[in-house]
């Protein structure tokens, strides 16, 4: 388990990171999530922030739409069992191949999708944008309630 602030820790970040890359790249979810359980609550955002910038990086959309994908699938809503088409992967991969990253620009719920980056969104074309409010119907919130949203998205 990471530790905050150890030096084990710190020498050990680089190998977790490689590790969630290779388990993001083969689609390995059993490995993702055994390793992905012992990050301490806290900083598991910040992997996973990482882990995109990576694949972003190396230009790996099919390995960041496994992992928003997989990410999503692993928030239970028990509202999502009254929907009969949920959008969200589907919408997910439309913002990340407009270049958009999980976790960073949005944020991937089972039942909604959150924008965290609203200049990345505002910058999308008018049609995209009219796209989106018909997928999954966007709702402005204050600065405040988009703070609550990522403190909530605890995983």
């Amino acid at each position: 388990m990471l530790e905050k602030d150890t030096e084990e820790s710190l020498d050990n970040l680089d190998r977790y990171i490689e590790y969630f890359i290779k388990c993001c790249e083969e689609r390995n979810f059993k490995g993702f999530d055994l390793v992905f359980d012992q990050v301490i609550e806290g900083l598991q955002l910040s992997f996973l922030q990482v882990v995109v910038g990576i694949l972003h990086r190396q230009n790996d959309i099919d390995s960041l739409n496994w992992l928003c994908s997989h990410m999503c699938s692993k928030i239970d809503c028990s509202s999502d069992n009254d929907k009969d088409n949920l959008p969200i992967t589907r919408v997910s991969v439309f913002l990340i191949r407009l270049k958009m990253l999980p976790f960073i620009d949005f944020l991937p719920y089972c039942d909604r999708l959150v924008i965290t980056n609203v200049h990345s969104f505002r910058a999308l074309s008018p049609d995209v944008q009219a796209y989106l409010e018909k997928e999954i119907g966007l709702i402005e919130f204050s600065k405040e309630y988009m703070t609550a949203a990522i403190d909530e998205f605890n995983l």
